[in-house]
């Protein structure tokens, strides 16, 4: 009986261990994380949550900012500063907070402007660049606002900002090939180890496929590790592979929701955000070479990194945006 006790109390010993091994290993990856939401013991209602067709989202979002009070101008500001307090609770403000909105011509560009202006007045430092001249706000706009304005893509990203918010084409892509203005500002934050937001359908995905295997492959995808749907979660979401989704906009038509036999998260205590899906783990994944994204634990040989080094041959007395970097 004694040697059997020994055994209990070795073996409970090593199961100890284990799990407090474990639980250290799980605090020390989750320190290393510049993302902190609070997840307490919350259920992910993922499981509850029915993802819409493109042509449902676009329908619900119009009938919604047609009706809205204040009409859609005040609806995309109540999707900016939605998406600016999620994106507080996801990247809490460090000692340095800089991040740039990259906004497009169309309402996913007005929302990223808003959520920019909110997180100013958070105490946040922050950028807009404009890619497509969007017809919502001008460079005085931006600027009055607090905001930095930028028109051009500054050289090294990664040494100007902490994080970056998608906001250049979302519902209205129509999958073929992005403008050159778009795709230069996706390959230099694809291959960042900054953290990226998506508002809505991610800049570049297909639709309903999600990101495309080839632009995976050749380092031209998005991998944002938050991404943010605006009214009800897009079909496009499903191939998600980041830390976080979350929906904002607690305003839809609950008979026109019904209709189309959506099943929507809750938003608790009233609130015009809520949480959907979360993996701390996964934050940062398929940013290293070799990992595939939206594939945990997925790995692809690789022989080199999937962004080579680069140059060309620039005039300096043709290139204006040059000397805005050098300034």
């Amino acid at each position: 009986s004694r040697s059997l006790f020994g055994l209990f109390i070795y073996t409970m010993g090593f199961v100890n261990l284990l799990v407090h091994g474990l639980g250290l290993a799980q605090v020390k990856s989750i320190r290393r994380m510049t993302c902190s939401v609070r997840m307490s013991e919350e259920k992910s209602e993922e499981s509850l949550v029915q993802y819409a067709r493109i042509e449902d989202a676009k329908k619900l979002l119009d009938r919604v900012s047609s009706e809205y009070e204040g009409g859609k101008m005040a609806l995309m500001t109540r999707f900016g500063t939605s998406s600016a307090k999620v994106i507080a609770d996801c990247f809490p403000e460090p000692a340095n907070p800089i991040g740039i909105a990259i906004c497009g011509s169309g309402d996913k560009g007005t929302v990223g402007f808003r959520a920019a202006e909110e997180l100013s007045r958070m105490g946040y430092e922050m950028t807009v660049l404009d890619c497509d001249e969007n017809p919502d706000f001008d460079e005085q706009m931006v600027r009055k606002a607090g905001l930095k304005y930028l028109d051009f893509v500054p050289g090294p990203i990664d040494a100007h900002f902490n994080f970056y918010i998608d906001a250049m084409v979302g519902t209205e892509y129509d999958n073929n090939e992005l403008d050159q203005a778009y795709m230069s500002v996706i390959e230099k934050i694809a291959n960042s180890e900054r953290p990226t937001v998506s508002i809505d359908v991610p800049t570049g995905w297909h639709l309903t496929k999600g990101p495309k295997d080839e632009d995976l492959w050749r380092g031209l995808s998005l991998k944002p590790d938050l991404l943010i749907s605006l009214g009800v979660p897009k079909v496009t979401a499903r191939r998600f592979g980041g830390a976080f989704h979350y929906v904002v906009g607690n305003c839809l038509p609950v008979e026109e929701v019904e209709r189309i036999k959506l099943k929507l998260p809750s938003f608790p205590n009233g609130s015009d955000f809520t949480l959907v899906g979360g993996n701390p783990a996964l934050f940062g994944w398929g940013k290293n070479p070799g990992e595939v994204y939206g594939v945990e634990g997925g790995f692809q040989a690789t022989m080199f990194p999937q962004q080579q080094s680069r140059r060309k041959w620039v005039d300096i007395d043709d290139d204006p945006d040059l000397w805005d970097e050098l300034e």
